[in-house]
């Protein structure tokens, strides 16, 4: 697969370096009970995530989090599903074992398939996962569950998903768990592993971390897709990309993609920010809709406008309100914004994590 092809990676020759963050995962993968991948969005957490789990002997079941706008019980009964229909395919015992479950169907023709009644007669999740757990002790290994974009399972927790993971922490020698995630405050949160009062509070757990390319890094990413391509752009033109998309190897995937079907012009550049502009605004909507105040979007206008120090951001929102603002209400705001992965702390204060936001809230009016 081409560095510029947009599906995530699977292979390791597909994955360009991060070599270093894969080491570690792959590690912690085949020793920890619990891992916690973490990054910007677009830094290739998934991709990480998916090749690391090819180069383990162990088996895993892949579940993406955002299986729909809003999560439901249906739509995680149905990746679950779907990455034990994946699973049961090559392991006919699990197959087995998986039949005898109430609320559980079994398919073998055209293709291996299990699917979940989620009306009347629901599966029982512990009952699943055990089945899962003592196909895997029998087996002599550990089957691998992964949640890509876990905090999006907050809206489900009504269920007792965290006190469901923490069993399996506890009881099931033969499951162990990796989360990733982007809102990666929120994601702590939701798993609860810094809170006291949280089932998961206290369980040791081993986190990588995915990164933004440096300048070089990011030069040598697009020579080396274009390469791949038969296609050498001007250096100007390389350098321009760079600096614009800011090292986010999800943002030169996106302009790289795009170049080798339009040609690796000037006008595939602003097309590039263009389109990652709408969607980034676009991600950043969905996100406000679960959100009551209106001053996270203000505070993302203001600091992309170069405001960057506490009180300069907080002095601001207060004039376009009118009146003073408590500081306690402010900083929670500010920390829901770093939790979500918008807004990054450095030095001299606040900043937008992704520079195609940024000139996105810049430009463009967005309510």
């Amino acid at each position: 697969m081409p560095y510029f092809d947009p599906e995530p990676k699977e292979k390791l020759e597909d994955l360009y370096d991060f070599r270093g963050e894969l080491e570690s995962l792959v590690k912690a993968v085949q020793t920890a009970k619990m891992v916690v991948v973490t990054g910007f969005r677009r830094t290739g957490k998934t991709s990480l995530v998916k090749v690391a789990l090819n180069l383990c002997p162990l088996p895993s079941l892949y579940l993406d989090c955002r299986f729909t706008g809003y999560p439901t019980l249906k739509g995680f009964l149905g990746e679950l599903a779907k990455a034990l229909s994946k699973l049961s395919s090559k392991e006919r015992r699990l197959l087995e074992k998986l039949k005898g479950i109430s609320g559980v169907r079994v398919t073998l023709a055209p293709q291996v398939a299990v699917e979940f009644s989620w009306r009347r007669e629901k599966p029982d999740l512990l009952e699943l996962l055990a089945s899962l757990n003592d196909w895997a002790l029998e087996k002599g290994v550990r089957a691998v569950l992964v949640f890509d974009e876990a905090q999006e399972l907050r809206a489900l927790n009504w269920i007792g998903l965290t006190k469901l993971f923490a069993y399996i922490y506890d009881h099931f020698k033969g499951v162990s768990l990796v989360f990733s995630g982007s809102q990666f405050g929120l994601l702590h949160d939701f798993l609860g592993v810094d809170n006291p009062t949280a089932p998961l509070f206290g369980r040791p757990y081993i986190e990588v971390k995915t990164r933004k390319l440096q300048r070089e890094e990011a030069l040598e990413f697009l020579e080396l897709g274009f390469q791949q391509h038969g296609v050498k752009p001007p250096r100007e033109l390389l350098e321009q990309a760079v600096e614009k998309l800011d090292g986010v190897i999800g943002w030169l995937t996106f302009f790289g993609h795009l170049a080798t079907i339009k040609g690796a012009t000037q006008q595939t550049l602003k097309e590039t920010l263009w389109k990652a502009s709408a969607l980034a605004l676009q991600e950043l909507q969905n996100f406000l809709k679960t959100r009551r105040s209106h001053r996270y979007l203000e505070i993302l206008k203001i600091t992309a406008r170069g405001a960057t120090r506490w009180s300069t951001i907080k002095a601001k929102l207060e004039d376009l309100e009118g009146h003073t603002i408590n500081d306690s209400d402010y900083n929670n705001l500010l920390t829901t914004l770093v939790k979500a992965g918008y807004l990054e702390e450095h030095p001299e204060g606040y900043r937008i994590a992704d520079p195609i936001l940024e000139a996105a809230l810049q430009e463009h009016s967005v309510r």
